[in-house]
């Protein structure tokens, strides 16, 4: 159980923002709700939020009401301001108060870690630092931890962006070990497990931090099993009539990217034969819209032209056998016209490669 228990619900939270306003209420008739019960926290949710995405002035007044009247709510993990203003002023001052007389108090200091993020970056490491320590079982702080480090590289010297590149991957490695501990809670890496640690591996090979990326490759590719210690799913795919809580679909897009860089940084270390095989073994995975060709890319700058060949004769095979196997799931006329759109342009870049060209695969 994580110590981190806000007021409030995501859920209910974004049901108010998804509908327009409190019952799909008129901006006029939130302005007249708050008015006449200024204690009406949904209403003025609502109302804050039309105000925040207009970038309007008053949002000033009722963003000072929410700091100050609830804090601990969860509605704070979503309001980042990113523009210096009165209203960013005045919102670090009321933050800073409750800070004075609530640092142990978990939802405090995260939510104003949060507000801190975008324009006081290194004040809001702290209180990330602080809220991981406060519940060290919760792997939203070190993940949120990661890339705030993240957009923080490329805005110091060339010794300080590589230091906050590395601590973006050892955050996320960390949120990871958090993660993978058996629980059914909620957790923003059970649907975008793939795209986070990606995203930083990314950012690391830019720095040439290559065990960062070595980690963090093993780790995509480990997604399916770091999944069923979290969640038990191989007992809960019985109930499910075979269905798993995450598609065989993201787990073969992690693996997909886990040996495309897992292959990169074998080349970096000058590894050729080791980068091909991982690029073999994406072979045998399931192809998609989102299938990764940065080491395709990478090898065929070097002139490794026959195993590129390979690869793209593979994939255009097996979009072909989609058209053709006979599938419980009926193909969409959308997904017909990407398999052959595709098709064409593998076809064309096996046509430059042959001639001796360098297409840039994607």
């Amino acid at each position: 159980m994580h110590n981190y228990v806000p007021e409030g619900s995501a859920d209910s939270f974004f049901a108010t923002q998804a509908g327009g306003g409190v019952g799909g209420e008129s901006f006029e008739q939130l302005k007249q709700k708050v008015l006449e019960t200024p204690g009406d926290l949904d209403a003025r949710l609502a109302l804050l939020e039309y105000l925040l995405r207009r970038r309007a002035a008053s949002a000033r007044k009722h963003l000072l009401w929410l700091i100050d009247n609830h804090p601990r709510h969860c509605a704070h993990q979503f309001i980042v301001l990113h523009k210096v203003s009165t209203t960013y002023s005045e919102g670090r001052q009321h933050w800073l108060r409750h800070l004075d007389s609530c640092f142990d108090d978990v939802a405090v200091v995260f939510h104003a870690a949060v507000f801190f993020s975008s324009l006081a970056p290194k004040d809001s490491l702290r209180l990330f630092e602080r809220a991981a320590e406060l519940d060290p079982t919760n792997e939203e702080f070190p993940r949120r931890l990661s890339h705030l480090y993240a957009s923080m590289a490329g805005s110091g010297s060339a010794a300080e962006n590589e230091f906050f590149a590395h601590m973006a991957a050892q955050q996320m490695m960390i949120a990871v070990e958090r993660y993978k501990v058996p629980s059914t809670l909620d957790s923003y890496l059970l649907p975008y497990f793939s795209s986070e640690l990606s995203q930083i591996a990314e950012l690391v090979m830019q720095f040439h931090l290559l065990e960062d990326g070595r980690n963090l490759g093993e780790l995509l590719i480990k997604h399916r099993s770091i999944n069923e210690d979290r969640l038990n799913e191989a007992k809960l795919s019985k109930t499910r009539s075979g269905k798993t809580g995450t598609s065989d679909g993201i787990y073969a897009l992690s693996e997909c990217l886990g040996h495309s860089i897992l292959g990169r940084v074998e080349l970096a270390y000058g590894q050729i034969e080791a980068a091909k095989e991982q690029l073999e073994l994406m072979m045998q995975l399931p192809v998609g819209r989102r299938s990764d060709w940065s080491l395709a890319n990478a090898l065929l700058q070097i002139g490794e032209t026959q195993i590129v060949c390979e690869y793209i004769e593979w994939f255009a095979n097996r979009l072909g056998d989609k058209l053709t196997e006979n599938s419980s799931v009926k193909l969409s006329a959308e997904d017909v016209s990407f398999i052959t759109q595709k098709q064409n342009l593998l076809i064309n870049w096996l046509n430059e490669i042959r001639a001796g060209r360098i297409p840039t695969l994607s």
